[in-house]
């Protein structure tokens, strides 16, 4: 059996103090790396949960099949913004044609009533010019007004 070291001088004393920090050394460092180790495996863990979280896939392939279904959905969206473009050009090449023959419409009745019936067309000329000057007579005469109450 071993007996606890009596110490004589203080060279004995370091001697002690030296061997007991060769053996604390290393189980302190020991402890120390164990502890951060721990902490490190923690951290593993709760990335993991985030990561995995009851997936069956990695995530980098839902990245992928995302990316993926992002470009396919900005296909179809381009698709669909030409073929709305193209039925509004449609549209208005229809409605064109729709003012077009309306115009040759009017001016095909007009040239009709004004053919069977040319007084009528020459006193509803008169009154659409009676109106005219009715009109520009009515707002010189608010002007006129507007000037003398000022």
């Amino acid at each position: 059996m071993t007996t606890i070291p009596n110490p004589d001088s203080w060279a004995d004393v370091i001697t002690i103090v030296i061997v007991t920090l060769i053996v604390a050394g290393p189980t302190w460092i020991a402890a120390r790396t164990k502890r951060q180790i721990g902490e490190v495996h923690e951290q593993v863990r709760v990335v993991r949960e985030q990561v995995v979280n009851g997936h069956t896939s990695p995530m980098r392939s839902d990245l992928d099949g995302m990316k993926t279904d992002l470009s396919d959905a900005r296909a179809a969206l381009s698709n669909l913004r030409d073929e709305v473009r193209g039925g509004f050009a449609s549209l208005r090449a229809d409605l064109a044609e729709e003012r077009s023959a309306r115009r040759d419409g009017d001016m095909s009745l007009h040239e009709e009533i004004h053919d069977r019936h040319p007084a009528e067309s020459e006193r509803t000329a008169r009154q659409a010019g009676d109106q005219g000057l009715r009109k520009d007579l009515d707002a010189h005469l608010d002007d006129g007004t507007a000037h003398e109450t000022r």
